[in-house]
């Protein structure tokens, strides 16, 4: 309620350059997250590679390779067919499964485009559009139009919201991972 007083009592010019800077935030939040998710991915790919004994720039044939060999040795019917063995394959083939998917070679890889909502925009940027036909990555807004610039100031701070909160979910898996972010 005081953040909307105070909003509302910014003249036009202050509400433009607060509309600017969320925007250059929103900008600079947006590529670090983009960033830190990268790393953590970089992250599982190196840990999911030393775990199945190959190098990160392995092909999947060898890790197909790695996994069938490791999957032989630990099969529950080889390691007396007990819960724990179960668990331990099934993480085992997890982690597999995720490699392949970070490559590109998973299940869900080739299904991913074709089941997106949006729709590419007709440029061919990639950028999703919603069904209205706006794009859901960015904030249209006019800059002569008071309402316009007040509804752009409350989406960019619900924007900056999710992308806070995104880089300290990232920060946290980051850190459990054994990294300081």
């Amino acid at each position: 309620e005081a953040a909307r007083r105070w909003v509302d009592d910014l003249s036009h010019r202050e509400i433009r350059g607060l509309v600017h800077e969320l925007g250059q935030r929103l900008l600079l939040g947006s590529r670090l997250y983009e960033c830190r998710q990268a790393e953590l991915k970089r992250l599982a790919d190196e840990a999911d590679c030393a775990f199945f004994g190959v190098t990160p720039d392995a092909d999947l044939k060898d890790i197909d390779n790695a996994y069938r060999k490791l999957a032989r040795r630990m099969h529950p019917d080889k390691n007396d067919g007990t819960e724990e063995a179960k668990e331990r394959f099934q993480a085992m083939k997890a982690r597999y499964e995720a490699l392949k998917q970070r490559r590109g070679c998973g299940p869900d890889s080739a299904k991913q485009g074709s089941e997106e909502d949006g729709q590419e925009d007709e440029q061919g940027g990639g950028q999703k559009r919603s069904e209205e036909g706006e794009d859901e990555r960015t904030i249209a807004y006019d800059p002569t139009n008071r309402h316009s610039l007040d509804k752009a100031v409350w989406r960019m701070l619900a924007q900056f919201k999710t992308v806070h909160h995104g880089l300290e979910d990232l920060a946290q898996r980051l850190r459990s991972a054994g990294f300081s972010s």
